[in-house]
């Protein structure tokens, strides 16, 4: 998956003509990141060996990279049940997990609001962390709500100081100013129906959705919760019948990730097919390391 997106956010550089100077010293700054992770593998398989009698000890997936973003400082990449953080200008990395302060385990997403200055931690039974200041502050709100269903986070787009969660139920929007939720948008399909939202952004005042049925928009002047105020796009428009699980607002417009169909760009009313990944599967992750790099 690291590597899928590491390919299409350097051949949309090259589209857009982003220097080569700034693409080589954030490859080089994720290898160095991958490097860490690396070694603190090792050390972790070494001290397996020499547990002491009556203390805990976290054994965490580590080969399954689940969400990655980047603060003013770090890379942040997030496992199964841990996060980690590096600090390429001093080559310092730091792991959280549960034992060290995560309120939870099974972690879905994670996101950066820049605003603000926190690291968002989402997991899959709905619960949330913030990381502020070094601080973990729990969020339990989603987690605690009366919504039907999953209440998995998907995605996390921040725009001001607010954050977007794309979830298996709708939209949730998080105020960090105010530490509460700002507005949910829930059974946004066609017919009102409940559907996963897989990732969320926005462009012109106007919030796109990549949706289990499709790419949906909606003006955030309108009332949003009515799933009447949201366009809906289709074949019609360009779109393949494939699943979209991304969609990404770049410099120059949006592109968006179709199943087995490959990046598609929106071209004033039209979404036209870029021939890139064309046999390629996505899953909805955080495209904050994207958005920094274009």
């Amino acid at each position: 998956l690291l590597n899928i997106r590491l390919f299409l956010v350097k051949r949309m550089n090259m589209r857009l003509g982003v220097g080569r100077v700034t693409w080589k010293v954030k490859l080089r700054m994720i290898r160095l990141f991958l490097f860490s992770i690396a070694l603190l593998i090792s050390s972790t398989i070494l001290a397996q060996t020499d547990i002491p009698p009556g203390t805990w000890r976290t054994h965490n997936a580590y080969n399954r990279l689940l969400s990655l973003t980047s603060t003013d400082v770090n890379l942040v990449a997030a496992v199964n049940s841990a996060i980690f953080l590096y600090n390429p200008a001093t080559g310092e990395s730091e792991e959280i997990t549960r034992l060290t302060g995560l309120s939870d385990s099974e972690i879905s997403s994670i996101g950066f609001n820049q605003n603000t200055d926190r690291i968002l931690i989402a997991y899959g039974n709905g619960n949330i962390d913030f990381i502020d200041n070094s601080k973990i502050i729990n969020f339990p709100e989603l987690l605690n709500s009366e919504i039907p269903g999953s209440k998995q986070v998907n995605h996390i787009y921040d725009s001001d100081e607010f954050s977007y969660l794309s979830s298996d139920f709708g939209v949730m929007i998080i105020d960090h100013i105010k530490n509460e939720v700002k507005d949910s948008y829930f059974e946004l399909g066609k017919d009102g129906n409940s559907i996963k939202v897989f990732s969320s952004t926005i462009r012109d005042d106007t919030v796109y959705l990549a949706t289990e049925e499709g790419i949906i928009r909606g003006h955030m002047n309108t009332n949003l919760k009515d799933y009447n105020n949201w366009l809906r796009y289709n074949t019609n428009d360009g779109m393949p019948t494939s699943q979209v699980k991304i969609i990404l607002s770049t410099p120059t417009g949006l592109l968006a990730a179709f199943d087995n169909a490959g990046i598609y760009e929106f071209a004033g009313n039209k979404w036209l097919i870029t021939n890139l990944l064309e046999q390629e599967s996505f899953i909805s992750a955080s495209q904050h390391l994207a958005k920094s790099i274009l």
